[in-house]
């Protein structure tokens, strides 16, 4: 026996890898500070858990339509109309268990085999892996390091779209560079996608976490309403990775082929979970904005201690939680060949996890600059005792390379 080839092209997640990981080293007495994995550690707001204990209690346990119970398909496209300034009907949702289902069916749905996916590098990996899966071909657009962060490289875009090209894939506030597109820059998008009649796949699961600037959706941008693929979930501004409910916004044509890939997926999303997300649409946004206050907060916090580590340079990013210093210096004056190295040796000798843009779909090359990505969905006092000990390890190497000389 043998299994499919398809199988064989997913790719493990780097940071759930890095999770189990992380589990063997506690379990044996280590302890470690995790900046590895995109997580809020806030409690799922209380009004939300009530609604769905309370949606069990009445329950609502049994099988929903597969593109989500009406109630929340209503909310979710009232919110969509009010946060992206345009009319989104219901019939235009598709309710999935968490956005990377949707993201999974997206492609699925719109991109042959052989065909030529665009999108960012470093990148989100489930976008390259499915895409990869499907036996279509993803085609890195680099982001770029400026003055005053990342962007994506528009010309490389532009010469990149072959007569083979099917979608292009945005993620915006971006994993894992924390870059937000600018209007002008998702127009210029845009006019590609017009011109050459491409899908756009927009992960905006960040969108409700930026900090500077503000955020806009390509979807808003005239004629870009039946090419625009919105994937947006609750995990990240409401704090519920673990309920699994995410959805997408798409033309009624394709939302029609949306709802049959669920029913044959998955059936529907947990019912009472569905109502939770109603309640979170729906009810007070305070705990919202107070997380992402203190996100803020965090991020500062950060930058300004990774900045302070010899090596280490890092912009501010405008979303997300992400940091993405560059440690081409850092790995230098180490002695470190690589991001790759300089991730497992902080793991291993300082405790500290966090992943190296390898993790990210970025080729593995010692002459181009290294990245490391660290998460600050995590306490202040977490913040300081890892970026001390990433500072110490870093002191360490140099002296031992001193020494050495």
């Amino acid at each position: 026996m043998d299994y499919a080839k398809r199988a064989k092209r997913l790719e493990p997640e780097r940071a759930f890898s890095m999770l189990e990981r992380i589990s063997t080293m506690v379990a044996a007495g280590r302890n470690i500070i995790s900046f590895h994995i995109g997580e809020p550690d806030f409690a799922t707001p209380e009004n939300i858990k009530t609604a769905a204990c309370s949606s069990i209690h009445a329950n609502r346990t049994h099988y929903s339509p597969p593109s989500g119970v009406p109630e929340l398909r209503i909310a979710i496209a009232d919110y969509m109309s009010k946060t992206r300034g345009m009319q989104i009907s219901p019939e235009q949702v598709v309710v999935s268990a968490g956005t990377k289902l949707a993201i999974f069916c997206a492609i699925m749905s719109c991109v042959e085999s052989g065909a030529d996916v665009l999108g960012p590098v470093p990148t989100y990996p489930a976008y390259p892996s499915i895409v990869n899966m499907i036996g279509a071909n993803y085609v890195p657009i680099p982001l770029i390091e400026t003055d005053s962060g990342f962007r994506m490289d528009l010309d490389r875009l532009a010469n990149a779209v072959t007569p083979n090209a099917s979608m292009i894939v945005l993620n915006s506030p971006h994993n894992p560079t924390g870059a937000l597109l600018p209007r002008e820059d998702l127009e210029r998008i845009a006019e590609i996608a017009t011109e050459h009649d491409l899908w756009v796949l927009s992960d905006e699961i960040y969108s409700r976490l930026v900090y500077d600037g503000s955020f806009a959706s390509i979807l808003s941008l005239p004629g870009m309403a039946d090419r625009t693929i919105v994937v947006d979930g609750f995990s990240k501004a409401y704090a519920m990775t673990g309920w699994r409910l995410g959805f997408a916004v798409v033309n009624r044509t394709l939302a029609g082929l949306l709802d049959t890939f669920m029913a044959n997926v998955h059936s529907c999303t947990a019912t009472f979970t569905q109502y939770a997300g109603i309640e979170a649409l729906t009810g007070p946004q305070y705990e919202v904005e107070k997380m992402r206050l203190k996100f803020v907060k965090r991020r500062d916090l950060i930058v300004t201690e990774l900045n302070s580590i010899p090596g280490f340079r890092c912009h501010l990013p405008a979303g997300a939680f992400y940091a993405f210093p560059n440690v081409t210096e850092a790995c230098r004056i180490a002695g470190l060949p690589d991001a790759d190295r300089l991730q497992d040796d902080l793991l291993e000798r300082a405790g500290v996890a966090v992943l190296s843009m390898t993790a990210f779909n970025a080729q593995r090359d010692p002459e181009a600059d290294q990245y490391v990505r660290i998460s600050y969905a995590t306490g202040e006092r977490e913040i300081l005792e890892g970026t001390r000990r990433i500072r110490d390890f870093m002191s360490a190497r140099v002296g031992l390379r001193f020494h050495r000389d």
